[in-house]
């Protein structure tokens, strides 16, 4: 919408234009892949004797610590439409599970999910991996990206305003 007003507010007789409809469908296109990607904040993550539960709305899935190879920490955007920081599981068929990294206890959700496995190999994959620190560390990183990134909106926002009261 921004990109919109700037680039047709000084042009005459421009009205709403075929071009100036495309630039916002594209920018609500981007909106939903990224509010579509934030549907997994909503998920719980409970830790069984034998099983990861994960249950997203009304779908609930198991991950058995057995199956799980290995843990992997994902920072925003390594993969296409993921902008959450996550733990990734994968398992020893190639799925991953995403934990996102905004839990409120990330480090000690990392040493419960190792302690409930009950395996040295992933308490040592998570140590030597920094797991439980990068969980830790996640949430006042986001905060301040996002900071700084509302902080850029509102200076366009600015910009625009001061922009088109000159134009006049």
């Amino acid at each position: 919408m921004i990109l919109s007003a700037r680039i047709y507010g000084g042009v005459a007789g421009s009205g709403w234009s075929h071009s100036r409809t495309l630039v916002i469908l594209a920018g609500a296109a981007c909106a939903l892949v990224i509010v579509r990607a934030g549907g997994l904040v909503r998920a719980e993550f409970c830790l069984g004797k034998e099983a990861l539960r994960v249950r997203v709305g009304k779908h609930q899935s198991e991950l058995s610590y057995e199956l799980v190879v290995s843990l992997i920490y994902e920072t925003p955007f390594v993969r296409r439409s993921e902008w959450l920081p996550a733990l990734v599981l994968i398992d020893r068929f190639g799925k991953r599970w995403r934990v996102p990294a905004l839990l409120d206890d990330g480090e000690r959700f990392v040493s419960d999910l190792t302690a409930a496995a009950g395996r040295d190999d992933l308490r040592s994959f998570a140590s030597a991996h920094s797991l439980p620190a990068r969980m830790a560390a996640t949430r006042a990183r986001l905060v301040w990206g996002y900071a700084i990134a509302a902080a850029l909106i509102a200076a366009s926002l600015l910009f625009l305003a001061a922009g088109s009261g000159t134009a006049s």
